[in-house]
């Protein structure tokens, strides 16, 4: 989840506030997470527990990010050291 903005983008400090790039780390990580749980629960992996997985994460950016203009899905929201 942390690193699939900067492997896919080399400038990816200066896009990370903005669409689509901010989402990037978040969709694939919290797809991962969701359909990992799924598919250890039915202890298979389906296209079903993949389509969740990809509809609730699209439902977290929509009632979570889009709603507020400086608001940022983890792993953009962290302070860096």
């Amino acid at each position: 989840m942390r690193w699939e903005g900067p492997v896919l983008v080399e400038e990816y400090r200066l896009l990370r506030a903005s669409a689509p790039w901010k989402w990037v780390g978040f969709v694939l990580g919290g797809t991962v997470v969701v359909t990992g749980l799924i598919s250890a629960i039915e202890r298979r992996l389906s296209l079903r527990a993949l389509l969740i997985g990809i509809a609730v994460t699209v439902a977290l950016i929509v009632l979570f990010d889009l709603p507020f203009d400086d608001l940022l899905l983890p792993p953009n929201g962290e302070s860096e050291p």
